[in-house]
């Protein structure tokens, strides 16, 4: 009773599975995409990773610089300051 059921799971598996259409020398549109992108990323250039992915990295990332360049200076002001001159009541 299960050998046919087994069988026509593994014929179903083997007429829709990607393995069929990969074997043909198709590809989805999505990953030839997909493949281009991360070609961008593997080439040599000397540019970081993080800033490859164009002008909105680099305007990311310099946000990010001066977020921690501001948590710093807060740290050392609170820290230097704030706390090493108690306020006077």
């Amino acid at each position: 009773m299960n050998v046919p059921r087994i069988a026509f799971q593994t014929a179903r598996r083997l007429t829709t599975s990607t393995t069929v259409r990969a074997a043909k020398g198709e590809v989805h549109p999505g990953y030839a995409k997909l493949r281009q992108q991360y070609a961008k990323f593997q080439i040599q250039d000397g540019v970081p990773v993080h800033l490859k992915g164009g002008p909105a990295d680099r305007i990311l990332a310099s946000l990010t610089y001066a977020l921690c360049a501001g948590a710093l200076v807060t740290v050392c002001y609170t820290l230097f300051y704030k706390m090493a001159y108690p306020q006077k009541k």
